[in-house]
């Protein structure tokens, strides 16, 4: 991920210069350096610059690359698009093995009645003092089919 980061930091000035100045915010959050923080006081310095562009560039970098890489597909059991081979149903929609299988069970607790609404509800009647439209396209221009005025 940091070659990626470096990548696309080199790509725009703007990212480059906010990641200069986020790197260099880190170790002035704290006594020590960051990369010698335990991890709980990393994660508070972290949370104090969630907001900060730095923050949401190395973030969505990391999340667009990380999820389009083919070792974390294989690591998560992501086989690929599923549209070209039929779809999910059929291929994928239930076969990841590292999920645990969901407690399917009867609850024995009764269905709570909802009772009637706290309102009076009227059958709608479509108001019939209308006459049908015979032509609904009304003044379309067209006269004939396949001829216009």
């Amino acid at each position: 991920m940091t070659e990626k980061i470096i990548e696309a930091s080199a790509e725009s000035s703007w990212f480059r210069m906010a990641l200069t100045q986020g790197l260099m915010t880190l170790d002035t959050l704290s006594e020590e350096h960051f990369l010698d923080l335990p991890d709980d006081r990393a994660l508070a310095v972290l949370k104090r610059i969630a907001d900060l562009e730095f923050f949401a560039f190395i973030r969505r970098t990391v999340v667009l690359n990380f999820y389009d890489d083919p070792e974390v597909h294989q690591a998560l059991g992501y086989e690929g698009e599923s549209f070209s081979k039929g779809g999910y149903v059929n291929r994928g929609f239930n076969d990841l093995n590292w999920l645990p299988e969901p407690r399917i069970e009867e609850s024995g607790e009764p269905v709570q009645d909802q009772g009637p609404l706290p309102y009076a509800v009227k059958a709608y009647a479509p108001d019939t003092s209308s006459k049908p439209v015979d032509n609904v396209l009304g003044d379309s221009g067209i006269l004939e089919e396949g001829t216009t005025r």
